[in-house]
Formats: C-alpha cells, structure tokens, sequence
C-alpha cells in the first residue's frame, strides 16, 4: 500500500485571508497596494506578509532597480502565492461559499 503524506495548516482568517485573496486576484503586488486594497493599515500589513510568508503561503520579491534610478532609492518587494498558498486561497474560498449556502438555509 503506498503512503500517504498528510499535512495540515493553519488556514489563515481576517487580515490574512484577506491578504491572500488580494494576491490571488492581482497575482502579484507589493505591500503599499495590498495595504490600500485589502483596506488594512500600514502598521499591520508587514507583519500579516511575514506571517503568511512564514507560514509558506506567500513569496516576496525584490525588484531591481535600473542603476541611477532618481524617482525611489529603495526597491519594492512584490508578493506573490506560493503553490501551498494557491491551495489554501482555494479552501478559503470553498469555506465561505460552504457558509454562504447555509446562511441561506436558515
């Protein structure tokens, strides 16, 4: 009998969930925006990335900036899913049609 390898996370909810629907939708952005479109503050949205960065649900990358680049001296970091966050998006989205279909029931 083959095995089977299980894991299990921790799915996130709120801020993070809200995080990982921003990059699902966009692909692929960096803190400022997911801050402004997710509706979260600056104070928090590093600290959620590292987090779900942590948790192995998002990468970060730094952009490289032309040489002499006058308009921004610090390159941003652009966040995108891993595959592990894709599945997680996924079962995210299945939770809340599931809470949706039975909020309806009642």
């Amino acid at each position: 009998m083959p095995e089977i390898e299980v894991h299990f996370v921790k799915i996130p909810t709120g801020q993070g969930a809200e995080i990982l629907e921003d990059i699902g939708v966009s692909g692929k952005k960096y803190g400022y925006q997911i801050a402004k479109s997710a509706g979260i503050s600056l104070g928090s949205i590093y600290t959620q990335l590292q987090r779900l960065g942590d948790s192995g649900f998002v990468s970060g990358e730094v952009e490289s900036l032309p040489g002499g680049s006058p308009k921004r001296a610090i390159p941003r970091r652009y966040y995108k899913l891993t595959p592990l966050g894709e599945k997680v998006l996924k079962a995210i989205e299945d939770l809340k049609k599931i809470a949706k279909s039975r909020s309806r029931r009642c």
